[in-house]
């Protein structure tokens, strides 16, 4: 595996959310994975829609041997009129991270997570997700500290406390 950069998103990194955003549904072993097109489905699209308003940041991994993008983390404010599925509050942004599937577990991720909390600390009160019960990333997020809040259905609120 060539070096990992991490830089924050520019607006030619902004391109590459809807088209990462796919990677960021978990799909059971076993499971088929969902057809490409609900990216467009507005519960999953309103992660990356507009990017660029108030609230939004991210950062985005390219694999410098390629020039590719293999992997990108972002935070986004929402409302309690058009919730994400981990809101907790409009002053605590959700985060999303996606990876192309041949760069999980490498440290990608863990390095992507880490830059989103190095930039929130200091400006919001905590970080939320969303995350399926049976998605391995789980102890990825255990790992960060953030802590269980909440549970519909088979996926699970959590919440990191910002210093």
């Amino acid at each position: 595996m060539s070096e990992i950069a991490i830089w924050a998103i520019t607006p030619d990194d902004a391109s590459f959310l809807p088209e990462v955003v796919y990677y960021a549904i978990h799909v059971p072993p076993g499971a088929l994975p969902p057809p490409r097109d609900i990216v467009n489905d507005p519960g999953v699209a309103k992660y990356v829609r507009a990017w660029g308003r108030a609230g939004d940041y991210g950062v985005v991994a390219v694999d410098l041997g390629t020039s590719e993008r293999v992997g990108a983390a972002w935070m986004r404010l929402f409302t309690s009129g058009d919730p994400g599925y981990g809101f907790i509050s409009e002053d605590v942004p959700e985060i999303s991270v996606a990876l192309l599937p041949e760069f999980r577990n490498r440290g990608v991720g863990s390095r992507l997570i880490k830059h989103l909390i190095d930039y929130a600390t200091g400006k919001y009160p905590a970080l939320s997700l969303s995350v399926v019960d049976s998605n391995p990333a789980i102890r990825l997020y255990d790992r960060f500290g953030f802590q269980r809040v909440g549970i519909t259905g088979n996926s699970i609120t959590m919440r990191l406390e910002l210093a």
